[in-house]
């Protein structure tokens, strides 16, 4: 079944990917692409509850005689990001964390991780990541993006708040 699919992804990590063969195995298992665009996000953020925890994958395989009408229908393994409430620092010391230091080091505190450690063994695998790093630095993390965003949260919050005191203002006035 699934999981053990995964254990066998994730055994070909602990054996090295360094190996043109194995790369190319781990490659016709995992969406390569999608697997560095979620880690340099986390990593980006700081999640320090993440590798070792809070991380989801999923995959869609078709069904024999099944029409394939999607890219995504190639029974890749693909990662999707959710709970991050232990990012940008919020429970410690922010920027200076160096998480993929600590990751690699195994001294990360959610853990290691033998898919980025395996990977990150390739050259090619290294330039992709910090690539993915400089590009959300530059586009959707930059500080425009994201004081613009912070700003557009802050209004919303504004106005939830405001719409639930009128709602609820013959309660308290009672």
């Amino acid at each position: 079944g699934a999981a053990d699919d995964y254990n066998e992804m994730l055994s070909l990590c602990e054996g090295g990917l360094t190996d043109d063969a194995s790369f190319e195995q781990f490659c016709s298992m995992v969406d390569v692409d999608n697997y560095l665009h979620y880690v340099a996000m986390q990593i980006f953020i700081d999640n320090r509850d993440w590798p070792g925890n809070n991380y989801k994958a999923w995959r869609y395989i078709a069904s024999e005689g099944e029409e394939v009408t999607s890219e995504y229908h190639d029974g890749k393994w693909r990662y999707l990001f959710y709970d991050a409430e232990f990012a940008w620092g919020l429970y410690s010391d922010g920027y200076k964390n160096m998480t993929l230091t600590k990751i690699l080091r195994g001294t990360h505190p959610a853990g290691g991780s033998v898919m980025i450690s395996a990977l990150l063994e390739r050259e090619d695998m290294r330039e992709k990541l910090a690539n993915n790093i400089c590009d959300l630095i530059g586009g959707a993390f930059s500080k425009e993006n994201v004081l613009a965003t912070l700003e557009e949260i802050q209004e919303f919050a504004k106005k939830g708040i405001f719409l639930h005191y009128d709602s609820m203002k013959e309660a308290f006035m009672a």
